[in-house]
């Protein structure tokens, strides 16, 4: 928890690091040939409103992409 917000605005602010290791293969032959991992990792900020969360994360992937996400709401 980074800070906490005012109650009539919401809880607090939040602060998130995510990293990825993984890959897919169509076939075992294709694992067995080359069993390469693809490698990425976020930063992201949270806050907790009285609307629900509202969260940004910048992303970096494979070969450099690049990714902002913006999420607002609950997941389901």
């Amino acid at each position: 928890r980074l800070h906490e917000l005012p109650s009539t605005v919401g809880g607090g602010i939040f602060v998130k690091a995510n990293a990825n290791v993984g890959n897919t293969w169509k076939t075992l032959e294709e694992l067995e040939d080359d069993f390469s991992l693809q490698y990425g990792g976020s930063l992201g900020i949270g806050v907790d409103t009285i609307l629900g969360p509202v969260r940004a994360d910048f992303s970096m992937g494979h070969g450099g992409r690049r990714v902002v996400y913006l999420n607002i709401g609950y997941k389901f």
